[in-house]
């Protein structure tokens, strides 16, 4: 009933910062998967509940590190002052940001 009016392909380009997203992350396919989504989530138990948010968190701190260590790299090549400290400010925020989620998958994890 719903998957018929689901858009299977965009009709323009997808920008680069969006292409790797899975279609239920995108706006335009959102009320797609969001069926498939509840149905998913309503058949999981409490401890698989746990171990999936887990798993999300230490991928979004896999994925705050990778961004620090990126821009640590790039630090040194950018042509201002004020751009070099907003990067050093942003590699900070990042590897926080990584920290914190780990933290919180640990906290999940002992609940």
């Amino acid at each position: 009933m719903g998957a018929a009016w689901c858009v299977s392909r965009p009709t323009h380009p997808i920008p680069r910062y969006r292409q790797y997203h899975r279609p239920i992350d995108s706006l335009e396919h959102r009320g797609c998967n969001r069926s498939i989504a509840f149905d998913l989530v309503g058949i999981m138990d409490h401890n698989e509940a746990v171990r999936k948010f887990e798993h999300l968190m230490l991928k979004e701190a896999d994925h705050a590190h990778e961004a620090a260590i990126e821009l640590e790299a790039l630090v040194s090549l950018l042509p201002s002052e004020k751009s070099r400290q907003l990067a050093q400010l942003q590699v900070k925020a990042s590897h926080k940001q990584a920290k914190d989620f780990r933290e919180l998958a640990e906290k999940v994890k002992e609940t």
